[in-house]
């Protein structure tokens, strides 16, 4: 098994040698790139970090000229100001592009009655995310705004001890200094739920790569026959032939891991597309030998 490997990796014209090989011996190899081809997936998906990378949070507009008299002292909200006020503040969470619209609310009460200040502050029609900054715990809703009304949905709550938030002020009227502080606060709510999660999330992308590859696989074979039809190769034989070539493929999906990019996997494809030429080529001339 391990000659097999070390050739089909390293040497395509010794491919032809092993087109012949046991259905056991055939699947193991499957397996065995199978989890070459999951691994960089694995690596990416279980790093929590990979999935706010691209997050950010804008909060506040040229209508707010106030600063937001709270901040997070002893993982407790406190009110700056003796007078107690609800403060509340409309602004967008981007994700990977994706852009939805956002409401901070700071209340002690721990309160998300927010249909009184509709149209004080012009929170948008349609779907919303609403995070509510409670007396110890920062809590997410997702909210559905329909003309003068607010429907609500809890989705998770965390204390600030749990999100590692202290002494986080937002009294300040510098939009730039609120943005910051108001992403620290969303990034580590999002790691949270993200760890929480990683497990299911592993499990689909596991589950994709499984049907990724499979699905590349039938569409090189299919191609294979098309192409060289006039060889008759059997699929079966097509569909081995694909999986002992498809090594150069699999290294490109590793190669775009740690470097970026989608040039590393049109490479990979164009290396293995020459790879299945020369081992199809091979069996061709083997059979215009036999005929002769």
């Amino acid at each position: 098994m391990y000659q097999r490997i070390k050739t089909l990796m390293v040497s395509p014209k010794g491919i032809i040698n092993y087109i012949n090989d046991k259905k056991g011996v055939t699947l193991g190899i499957f397996i065995f790139f199978l989890l070459l081809y999951l691994l960089p997936n694995i690596l990416t998906g279980t790093n929590s970090l990979n999935y706010v990378r691209n997050f950010d949070s804008n909060f506040g507009d040229s209508n707010i000229k106030k600063s937001i008299n709270y901040e997070i002292k002893d993982y407790q909200l406190n009110n700056i100001e003796p007078d107690y006020k609800i403060e509340m503040l409309k602004g967008q969470v981007i994700f990977n592009s994706f852009m939805i619209d956002a409401v901070l609310i700071y209340n002690m009460d721990n309160s998300i009655d927010i249909d009184y200040n509709l149209d004080e502050y012009k929170i948008n029609n349609g779907q919303n995310i609403i995070v509510l900054f409670g007396k110890d715990s920062l809590s997410l809703y997702y909210a559905n705004v329909n003309k003068d009304n607010v429907s609500y949905k809890a989705l998770a709550t965390k204390t600030y001890r749990e999100l590692n938030l202290n002494n986080l002020s937002f009294n300040s009227t510098n939009l730039t200094t609120l943005n910051i502080n108001h992403k620290k606060v969303l990034e580590n709510f999002s790691l949270s739920l993200i760890n929480k999660f990683l497990p299911i999330i592993v499990a689909i992308i596991i589950i994709q790569g499984i049907i990724s590859y499979l699905v590349e696989i039938i569409i090189y074979a299919l191609l294979c026959m098309i192409l060289y039809r006039q060889i008759k190769i059997k699929f079966g034989k097509t569909i081995k032939i694909v999986i002992y070539c498809s090594f150069p493929y699999i290294i490109s999906t590793w190669l775009q891991m740690l470097f970026g990019g989608y040039i590393f996997q049109i490479i990979g494809i164009i290396i293995t597309g020459s790879y299945i030429f020369k081992t199809i080529s091979q069996i061709d001339q083997n059979n215009i030998r036999e005929r002769s």
